[in-house]
C-alpha cells in the first residue's frame, strides 16, 4: 500500500469525489463535449467511405468503358 502511496504526485490535485452533474459546466464538460465528438466521429468516417466507395465505382465505369472499345491503334 506505501508503494502505491508514493506513486501519486503531491503537486497535482486529486478529486477523488465524483462529478457533480447539477453544474451546467460539468454536464456540458463530461456529457456535451464526448457526445459531440463521437458524432463528429462518426460523421467524418461515414463521409470518408462514401468518397471512398464513390471513387471505387467510378474507377470500375472507367474500366468498362475502356475494355467496351475496341482498340482503334490495330485498325
Amino acid at each position: 500500500m506505501k508503494y502505491l502511496l508514493l506513486q501519486i504526485p503531491q503537486e497535482v490535485p486529486n478529486q477523488t469525489e465524483p462529478v457533480d452533474f447539477t453544474s451546467m459546466t460539468s454536464i456540458v464538460v463530461y456529457l456535451g463535449v464526448p457526445v459531440l465528438l463521437l458524432g463528429f466521429y462518426i460523421f467524418w468516417r461515414k463521409r470518408l467511405a462514401r468518397i471512398h466507395r464513390e471513387e471505387q465505382e467510378r474507377e470500375m465505369q472507367e474500366n468498362a468503358r475502356s475494355t467496351d472499345r475496341p482498340d482503334e491503334s490495330h485498325g
